[in-house]
């Protein structure tokens, strides 16, 4: 068996651990993530939607979101888009963003207007 140094044994020790942690820890993390930016109630709250029109569209997108209908990457970009936009006009650009992308990459889905 090859003996190695003590900085060798140390830098590796320290470069197997820190993967194991990053495999263990952030796979939760997303999991837990996309959980939570799916909530129905949390994302109307926070796109600060005002008519029940808004709403419906909203529950309509996570479940589209849930059966697999809408892909994952295209609601979480519209959700961060219309984050930085205007407190006041959140659900219109959540809902520009999400219909532009969806037609984008080519799916074909009937979204309720509001």
């Amino acid at each position: 068996m090859r003996r190695i140094g003590r900085r060798a044994f140390c830098a590796q020790a320290f470069a197997f651990a820190a993967a194991v942690a990053y495999g263990v820890c952030s796979k939760p993390a997303r999991s837990a993530q996309a959980a939570s930016a799916l909530d129905a109630e949390r994302l109307r709250s926070e796109l600060r939607v005002t008519t029940q029109a808004q709403g419906k569209y909203v529950d309509d997108v996570v479940e589209k979101v849930e059966k697999g209908e809408l892909p994952y990457k295209i609601f979480i970009t519209a959700y961060k888009y219309a984050m930085k936009r205007d407190a006041s006009k959140r659900p219109y650009y959540f809902k520009l963003c999400t219909e532009q992308l969806a037609k984008k990459s080519g799916l074909r889905l009937d979204f309720p207007s509001f």
